[in-house]
């Protein structure tokens, strides 16, 4: 049984050893996600050298874990992920003009709302 790392992570935040509660504990580590366990405190102010000595340092999944497990303070941590936004008009000004993402995204700056609505009816594929 893989855990998911934010599991891992919040057990890390609440100070529980879920290692010691498993009952496999033979593929507790065969899937351990530490880069993104580093990835995850790297983003914590109280938690960025603690991430930073973890990649620096060549850890067995054993050891990392139990290096975050007793040097992380257990204390509340919310963190939004930053994921890429999609914009609706993007796509369709992409195939419009026949340019790759980022131009798309640049023109769509620059096209007025009625611009992007006439694209918008010269777009339209009907039927089925």
């Amino acid at each position: 049984m893989s855990m998911n790392p934010f599991d891992i992570c919040k057990a890390f935040n609440a100070g529980k050893d879920i290692y010691a509660e498993t009952e496999d504990k033979e593929s507790f580590f065969k899937d351990y996600p530490a880069f993104i366990i580093n990835l995850y405190y790297s983003m914590y102010p109280d938690t960025i050298w603690v991430a930073h000595q973890a990649d620096m340092m060549n850890l067995t999944p054993e050891m990392h874990y139990t290096f975050f497990l007793n040097s992380i303070r257990p204390c509340k941590r919310a963190y939004k992920w930053n994921k890429k936004h999609k914009i609706e008009d993007v796509e369709m000004i992409q195939e419009y003009y026949d340019c790759n993402m980022k131009r798309a995204e640049e023109a769509l700056t620059i096209l007025s709302t009625e611009a992007v609505d006439t694209i918008k009816q010269r777009m339209e594929k009907g039927g089925n």
